[in-house]
């Protein structure tokens, strides 16, 4: 059979599918193609990174060689089925979007740091902890299920470990719909408008098309553990590579081309800082002012 045509879970024996873990015959080529796109992407979001000088968008090739890795690996399992690359590629390419939504946390954080205000009970500077860690907690309740799945024998062990990693895609996409509620605030409610910023509408634009992107990618995985492991969606490659590998390439894509450290320069960060700087300083003067003019009448009496 070729390369990316798919097969049923009935077309193989317990023992074939352990062997080839996919569900389908892997495309070789496929996994090649996203190597090196990912593996490109990884080189220029370095330069980029390097050019504006943004610390934290080193994530951007950070992820993407991680990304790389993960297909490398997959091609590895490919061509020689162990279990070992298997999950080190499973691994990686899980990986990789937690890393990259990161960097939407972080910027929305900058962004609604700058105003002086906050959104609930959460600190501004705090929000990308807050929503990292939950992505964090969701993929190791992943991982546990994974490695139940890994060594179950029986179809009961097997749910379980479906369902633990069904907990596990539920706990990030709950943060992550949380997260893009207080982006969406910070862009368009009366308490911020931000977006209504001429010099801000490129890195909103572009945070709002990589959320949606991730979004999409989060969802593809809870339909295809929730849907089982013969259903169509598990069963052909073009469904992966479609909702999980070309949504993480364009996320990538975006912040190489309108990276945050060009559309959201340190200089507007500063903005507020600044100014805050210059308010306190000036209160303080007239402060010290008010205390220099009473010290004579004071005297006086």
């Amino acid at each position: 059979m070729k390369n990316g045509t798919s097969i049923t879970a009935y077309a193989l024996t317990k023992d074939q599918l352990e062997l080839k873990y996919f569900h389908y015959y892997a495309s070789h080529i496929g996994a090649e193609i996203w190597i090196a796109l990912f593996g490109v992407t990884a080189i220029v979001g370095l330069f980029m990174s390097m050019r504006y000088k943004a610390t934290y968008m080193y994530i951007l090739p950070f992820c993407a060689a991680i990304e790389a890795a993960g297909y490398g690996t997959r091609l590895q399992s490919a061509e020689n089925p162990e279990l070992t690359p298997f999950i080190v590629s499973t691994l990686f390419i899980l990986l990789a979007p937690i890393f990259l939504a990161l960097i939407n946390y972080t910027t929305v954080g900058k962004l609604i740091e700058s105003t002086g205000r906050r959104i609930g009970c959460i600190n501004p500077s705090s929000i990308s902890y807050w929503f990292f860690a939950s992505d964090f907690a969701g993929l190791i309740i992943q991982g546990i299920g994974g490695s139940v799945l890994a060594s179950a024998t029986t179809q009961a062990t097997f749910d379980l470990g479906a369902n633990i990693i069904l907990a596990g895609l539920s706990i990030q996409i709950f943060f992550f719909s949380v997260f893009t509620f207080m982006m969406f605030q910070s862009a368009y409610s009366s308490t911020f408008n931000l977006y209504a910023r001429d010099d801000l509408k490129t890195a909103f634009n572009v945070l709002f098309s990589t959320t949606i992107l991730i979004y999409v990618r989060n969802l593809f995985r809870l339909i295809e553990y929730a849907s089982g492991h013969t259903s169509y969606i598990t069963t052909h490659e073009w469904c992966f590579f479609t909702f999980e590998s070309a949504p993480m390439f364009l996320v990538c894509l975006a912040y190489c081309i309108w990276p945050f450290g060009a559309t959201l320069p340190d200089e507007f960060l500063k903005t507020y800082s600044s100014s805050k700087v210059q308010v306190i300083s000036i209160q303080t003067s007239e402060t010290e002012a008010d205390e220099m003019d009473k010290r004579p009448i004071e005297a006086q009496v």
